[in-house]
């Protein structure tokens, strides 16, 4: 992982003027995680409606099924579309260290160390936790805690760990964790509430942080 150096041409998408008044992040590079549905998925419109190139990450497209039916980021770029805005899709398993590096090293290589925002809001197993809520956490398969941990906190310490690597030297850049009211107090489960009290930590002073606390929020 190399360092970034201050390299960015002049960009015209650097240029405030009085149209920018309409896009607000315009020239703003973002990377949503978990954007194929759900909360993720409303987070990258929005900020690709504002002027913002997005990149997200998450299941690209659907095999053999009906795309407008299972989440895909394929449906997310074609909302953004339709609303003015542009998103990039890249294939991500969240919970793998190889496809992480590769979503911050495009970021990186394809715009100039350029990073703005970080929105982590990658997770697996809803259902499943869902399912398995009222079960004590002492019965509960340790597999329910993988389940809500590799693609909930230790992708979210990925992404941020690889996002400050290109705010810090810039000294700009807000990462947000999207986290829940379980994080207080266990609305599914043991597991899934451990990991959302976990990404309300703060990174201060290296980077601004803000925490998203959500209470009960269906994945659609």
């Amino acid at each position: 992982m190399s360092p970034c150096l201050d390299v960015r041409p002049n960009l015209e998408s650097d240029f405030v003027s009085s149209r920018d008044a309409m896009v607000p992040l315009s020239g703003k590079i973002c990377v949503v995680t978990g954007a194929a549905d759900g909360i993720g998925k409303a987070v990258a419109i929005a900020l690709a409606e504002a002027g913002a190139i997005v990149y997200i990450s998450g299941p690209l497209k659907v095999e053999g099924g009906n795309e407008t039916l299972v989440p895909c980021l394929q449906n997310t770029v074609r909302e953004a579309e339709a609303a003015g805005g542009i998103c990039i899709p890249v294939e991500c398993d969240h919970t793998s260290v190889d496809d992480m590096e590769h979503l911050f090293d495009r970021v990186r290589d394809e715009k100039y160390c350029q990073l703005d925002v970080l929105v982590n809001c990658a997770f697996s197993g809803e259902p499943v936790l869902k399912e398995k809520r009222n079960e004590p956490f002492w019965q509960a398969s340790l597999e329910l805690w993988d389940m809500a941990s590799q693609a909930g906190m230790r992708s979210y310490y990925i992404a941020s760990r690889r996002a400050a690597s290109l705010m810090v030297p810039a000294r700009r850049g807000v990462i947000i964790n999207v986290s829940s009211m379980s994080g207080f107090k266990a609305l599914f489960n043991t597991a899934y509430g451990i990991n959302k009290a976990a990404v309300g930590v703060s990174f201060f002073p290296y980077v601004v942080q803000i925490i998203i606390m959500i209470g009960m929020e269906g994945t659609k």
